[in-house]
């Protein structure tokens, strides 16, 4: 029934990763990662169907397989950088595999996400 995560801000916050399905199956809604977060291990959102909204940082460099696998109601990611940083992550080809994102938006712009 996890249905919220507050990161502490600044400095106070040493999580550079977020763990093989760390947060699957449960009730989010919303999710906004902090800055040094730097790779979202393989399911890590999971099956979590009432997610909506999520927000990743620049400092982002990995993104693992099925990681929004089930995530129906979220269509878009809000990005915290620029197109060129986002094609820059490394991801899995199935990142998104069984959800319904259909673009990314960045501080530039939108990238149109296809199978």
């Amino acid at each position: 029934s996890l249905s919220a995560v507050v990161f502490p801000e600044g400095w106070n916050c040493l999580i550079e990763s977020i763990g093989y399905s760390a947060f699957s199956n449960t009730a989010l809604t919303s999710i906004e990662l902090p800055w040094n977060v730097d790779v979202l291990e393989n399911f890590t959102f999971s099956g979590c169907s009432n997610l909506t909204s999520v927000k990743m940082n620049l400092n982002l460099k990995e993104i693992g397989y099925s990681v929004f696998s089930g995530c129906n109601q979220l269509t878009n990611i809000d990005f915290d950088g620029f197109k060129i940083n986002w094609t820059a992550i490394e991801k899995d080809d199935e990142w998104f595999v069984n959800s319904n994102i259909t673009k990314v938006t960045c501080n530039d712009g939108e990238i149109i996400l296809e199978d």
